[in-house]
């Protein structure tokens, strides 16, 4: 290969490999803050009903005690498996991304080596947007269980002692702020995250089709294209990258 040609693949990877997509960068970091918000607002409210379970200060229409912790355990479990599972899912696509790049930029892979990691790649693009809309809705129903956790607590009776009302009232708060936090995973996945895979899929069938070049064609009008189509990818391929990597490390810091 000759050092021009060289050159010219340099600065394909290159291209594609600084770029980032700052706004999708910053989604990342809100959603990362509103990972380790969630999972200390979880810990607050489970830390509050245990003093309430301890004290047997919630009762029932009946006057019998509420024990109120083994449902909560149950909702943060749900929340634990759901963040993993995006994890999981961000972590297995990534590494498919990079098996892909690594065999187009630059590579002396055959044709149909090429094409067989892409069609792979396209395989996991549609597992990444099936199993990540299914996780939106879960999250959706996650939503759900906790509001209508937040709703037994005003149809309960507190004892009369004025301190327990007062922290009823707080955890009432806490777990209605937690209510709102859990809107965000659902709305950024699904309106961002696996609408983009799907989009990705899409747009990377439609830019794999083979170009009809007309007349001659050399090795410089074939290397001008393919930089041409890689460029094409560049902003979908790495934001999305950056996005895996980016939501990985905040759901590890959770």
């Amino acid at each position: 290969m000759s050092e021009t040609r060289k050159k010219q693949l340099k600065e394909v990877h290159d291209t594609i490999a600084n770029q980032l997509n700052a706004s999708d960068l910053r989604q990342l970091e809100t959603m990362g803050k509103h990972v380790v918000a969630m999972e200390a607002d979880f810990a607050k409210v489970h830390a509050c009903i245990k003093i309430f379970d301890g004290l047997g200060v919630v009762l029932d229409g009946n006057r019998q005690v509420i024990r109120l912790a083994p449902e909560w355990i149950s909702l943060h479990e749900e929340y634990t498996f759901l963040m993993n599972k995006s994890q999981e899912n961000a972590t297995v696509l990534n590494v498919k991304i990079q098996e892909l790049l690594d065999v187009f930029l630059p590579s002396t892979a055959s044709a149909g080596n090429k094409e067989i990691k892409f069609d792979e790649y396209i395989v996991g693009l549609e597992e990444f947007y099936r199993t990540g809309t299914n996780n939106v809705n879960r999250f959706s129903r996650l939503r759900e269980n906790v509001a209508a956790f937040q709703e037994k607590l005003h149809d309960i009776t507190p004892s009369q002692t004025a301190s327990v009302k007062e922290q009823l009232k707080n955890l009432d708060a806490d777990i209605h702020k937690l209510v709102e936090e859990i809107r965000e995973p659902a709305k950024f996945l699904g309106e961002s995250w696996y609408n983009h895979a799907i989009k990705l899929r899409e747009g990377l069938v439609k830019v794999n089709k083979p170009a009809v070049l007309k007349g001659n064609t050399d090795d410089d009008e074939l290397e001008a294209f393919t930089r041409l189509r890689m460029r094409s990818l560049k902003n979908v391929y790495f934001a999305l990258q950056e996005t895996l990597n980016t939501y990985a490390l905040s759901v590890a810091q959770a």
